[in-house]
């Protein structure tokens, strides 16, 4: 908790990043239906979010993917353009796991006080612990997964961060 700047109480420990992404992202649609149908991300996030995501487009959420720039990055005016009252929450790798691109997160969260505050904003770091200096306190995230064996932990260790307040 000191090494990512949140409460011991905000951090879960699970089997692994996939488990801890599963959880936020499925346990945060079913638990605030009142937030919106709508899940902005883009299509070069890993494998786990995107298995998750495309469970929930069949379940019947509106799942949009942003297209992403030559550098790797979102393209920023369209999720300006996205992002409406219906969009409950927003998934994005913090590092990306095959470009390395860094996921502009100021410009993200400065997007989302700006057009609907009550977006929630799920970030994968499995990539980025233990390699860039991580604050959850001051990233304005609300849920985030890691993986261990990132970090040479044992394998079949995950932590998810959920923000106090955040129901999943």
């Amino acid at each position: 908790a000191d090494n990512l700047g949140c409460k011991t109480s905000e951090l879960f420990f699970t089997s692994c990043g996939t488990e801890s992404a599963n959880t936020a992202i499925l346990g945060f649609m079913a638990r605030n239906v009142r937030n919106g149908n709508k899940i902005i991300s883009t299509k070069t996030e890993h494998k786990a979010t995107l298995e998750v995501l495309n469970k929930l487009s069949k379940e019947g959420y509106n799942v949009v993917y942003l297209p992403v720039k030559k550098d790797g990055k979102p393209d920023l005016q369209m999720l300006e353009n996205e992002l409406d009252s219906e969009t409950a929450l927003m998934c994005f790798t913090h590092v990306n796991n095959e470009t390395g691109s860094i996921l502009p997160l100021k410009e993200i969260t400065d997007i989302r006080k700006k057009k609907n505050p009550k977006t929630a904003i799920y970030l994968d770091c499995v990539q980025s612990m233990g390699k860039l200096d991580i604050r959850l306190n001051e990233f304005g995230v609300d849920m985030a997964s890691f993986s261990g064996h990132k970090i040479h932990a044992v394998k079949g260790v995950g932590l998810l961060y959920v923000k106090a307040g955040i129901r999943i």
